[in-house]
């Protein structure tokens, strides 16, 4: 993966998903964070077989993936 894309996908962090559950998990557990966002477009982008988030809290992440 190069610069311009992960470039790309920071630039699409920033905007709230069109899936309604996965931003309201970060309300409800007031984690406002573009990390999350971030991590579904990645994993959308590399689609890796297997995924797996280490240090979860609230397993937020791990609902992204």
């Amino acid at each position: 993966m190069d610069w311009p894309t992960i470039d790309f996908l920071i630039a699409k962090s920033r905007f709230p998903l069109a899936d309604s559950w996965l931003e309201a998990l970060q309300v409800r557990y007031e984690q406002h964070e573009n990390y999350y966002r971030f991590l579904y477009h990645l994993l959308l982008e590399q689609k890796p077989k297997v995924a797996l988030e280490i240090g979860t809290y609230f397993g937020i992440g791990s609902a992204y993936m």
